[in-house]
């Protein structure tokens, strides 16, 4: 599931990314470190940080408790075999507000990100699971991290 998700959410995620990018470069601590040191145990650090335990953490405060305390509190609907059914799209539209908000400073990056997480939000609701939208979140990280320090390698 993460896997197709990372299919049809990256490219319209990335691609938001590079138009909003040409008036507003993106700009992140991480990315702006790797870049003045290009050494591979910086790279490992920042890899495991940002494209491991970050998303695990964003992902499980973000869709996990907020998104998913706001689904609840809306969302009341349960089905004959008394199995939850949320419906409401205004947990995933807070959520993605303030995970774009969150990352306010960093250039335009909160444009695509409050789009990654209009994706995420949507797939953590339908599956009722943190996994995928972990893992494509994993996948964004670590594909941009891996793009900015091998470009700093050909620089260096």
């Amino acid at each position: 599931t993460g896997l197709y998700g990372a299919v049809l959410i990256l490219p319209p995620v990335l691609l938001i990314s590079a138009i909003v990018s040409q008036w507003v470069p993106y700009e992140h601590d991480v990315l702006n470190n790797l870049a003045l040191l290009p050494d591979p145990w910086v790279f490992v650090a920042c890899f495991l940080s940002t494209a491991v335990l970050t998303p695990m953490l964003e992902e499980f405060m973000f869709r996990g408790l907020l998104q998913g305390g706001l689904q609840a509190a809306v969302d009341h609907e349960i089905d004959q075999f008394d199995i939850w059914k949320p419906q409401s799209a205004v947990p995933i539209l807070v959520t993605s507000v303030v995970f774009a908000a969150m990352h306010w400073g960093q250039g335009a990056a909160c444009i695509p990100l409050f789009f990654l997480s209009l994706g995420l939000g949507y797939l953590y609701r339908q599956t009722g699971s943190l996994a995928a939208p972990v893992m494509i979140h994993m996948i964004l990280n670590g594909v941009t991290l891996l793009a900015e320090y091998s470009r700093s390698q050909m620089v260096a």
